[in-house]
């Protein structure tokens, strides 16, 4: 009885490791894509649909929030 309980719980541990890992790289996956699109949004919103990056500041609208994007990429909130 000893062993069946023992391989039991040796099963359910991987089993569940496994899984834990598949869900993780799921979501890690799913959260690039994510973080790509923000990132894409925010260039469109920046640079114009030419996607050419614009000498000096321009304030973009978003979230409640305004951004002064230069054309070095830093950004600051206001």
């Amino acid at each position: 009885m000893f062993l069946f309980t023992q391989s039991v719980f040796v099963f359910l541990t991987i089993f569940t490791s496994g899984l834990q890992y598949l869900i993780q790289r799921i979501n890690y996956k799913r959260d690039l894509e994510r973080i790509e699109r923000f990132v894409g949004e925010a260039r469109a919103a920046a640079w114009g649909p030419k996607m050419i990056p614009i000498e000096g500041k321009r304030k973009v609208q978003g979230d409640c929030r305004s951004y002064i994007i230069c054309g070095d990429l830093h950004r600051h909130t206001l």
